[in-house]
């Protein structure tokens, strides 16, 4: 088992110093972060909605730039794992249950 581990991570090292491997690899990590970033903000949007039509989601409109649409992302997949992990969250009035 340890020969196995010792042999795959010398082929990472050894790809790595490959540049279109390493390019490749770059660019793959990339896309599955993107990919599940993505779903997971998928996943919080009927939260989203809840929230802005209870009007204490934190952002007004449409994102502008790809930053903010990430920053959007982020925020929602964060604020969502706070509302499923706190049982509290659900009873809390409105005021305590804002964000910003």
């Amino acid at each position: 088992m340890q020969r196995i581990r010792c042999l795959q991570r010398c082929t990472v090292d050894l790809a790595e110093m490959q540049t279109p491997i390493a390019t490749a690899l770059d660019e793959a990590q990339r896309v599955i972060k993107d990919h599940f970033r993505n779903r997971a903000a998928q996943e919080a949007s009927s939260f989203v909605q809840e929230w802005k039509s209870a009007q204490i989601y934190p952002y007004a409109g449409e994102p502008v730039t790809q930053i903010e649409q990430m920053e959007r992302q982020v925020f929602d997949i964060v604020a969502l794992n706070v509302a499923r992990h706190l049982p509290e969250f659900g009873e809390a009035p409105p005021k305590n249950k804002q964000f910003a």
